[in-house]
């Protein structure tokens, strides 16, 4: 409807956010407003999730702990021989932004463990906690492998009840974009399957040995598609072959 309104009248692109049909709409199976998908990674690990911890963790400072108690508890935790190299390493709550200064996994597993550092210190039936737990059944549902058309239904009004309580608890503080791409996932997981599989946590992690590269900024992409390939003949010679990254090897 937008795109032939754009036709008809091109000065509504500022109105719309849209300057033309995409040509992909061309395809006979595939249409941009009918086919989409998210990255759960940075919907919710690189934004969501930090935005409301990090509001939570300033409420908490002001009724319950102090600041320096808090990131004592969070660095001194023992999170498990599993999460050894996700644990927190630095968190800011002291930022201007909206991040706590975490990576996405670090995140995902602050977030996890988070019940376990501080519940014991908020009264049961705090609100603001609650924000929190409905935010973990949220993530629960949307990093399931294997979902049902029942918890679509769920997820949708579980969505609902988190933002509306979150606009309760926080007033003065605006719901991001990525809030609002959260109310389209039981649809779009309904048309197109569990977003799992569509996150690119898999990609930034590969993108990690290229960041370990980057020292400067001369003939860059050679430099790194040299570099890489090295590293995969080394790991194959050597018989050090990650098998999440390459699969096995005969």
């Amino acid at each position: 409807m937008h795109c032939k309104s754009l036709q008809e009248n091109p000065q509504l692109r500022s109105l719309y956010g849209l300057k033309k049909n995409s040509t992909i709409n061309t395809l006979k199976y595939f249409h941009v407003t009918n086919n989409y998908s998210f990255d759960i990674m940075h919907d919710l690990l690189e934004c969501v999730a930090q935005y409301e911890m990090k509001l939570l963790s300033g409420h908490l400072t002001q009724n319950f702990i102090s600041e320096e108690d808090l990131l004592s508890r969070i660095y001194s935790f023992d999170y498990g021989f599993l999460e050894r190299k996700n644990r927190p390493t630095k968190v800011i709550l002291e930022s201007a932004g909206n991040s706590i200064g975490l990576n996405s996994i670090q995140t995902l597993c602050f977030l996890k463990n988070l019940p376990l550092l501080l519940g014991e210190i908020v009264p049961p039936g705090h609100k603001n906690w609650s924000l929190l737990l409905m935010l973990l059944q949220i993530m629960n549902i949307v990093f399931s492998p294997c979902l049902t058309s029942g918890l679509t239904v769920y997820l949708k009004h579980l969505i609902a009840d988190h933002h509306k309580l979150f606009k309760n608890l926080y007033p003065q503080k605006n719901l991001l974009p990525k809030h609002h791409y959260m109310i389209h996932y039981p649809s779009s997981i309904r048309k197109i399957g569990p977003l799992l599989y569509m996150w690119s946590m898999r990609f930034e992690s590969k993108h990690k040995i290229f960041k370990d590269f980057f020292n400067n900024f001369k003939n860059i992409t050679k430099s790194l598609a040299k570099k890489h390939q090295m590293a995969i003949a080394y790991n194959w010679e050597t018989f050090t072959v990650k098998h999440n990254e390459f699969g096995p090897i005969k």
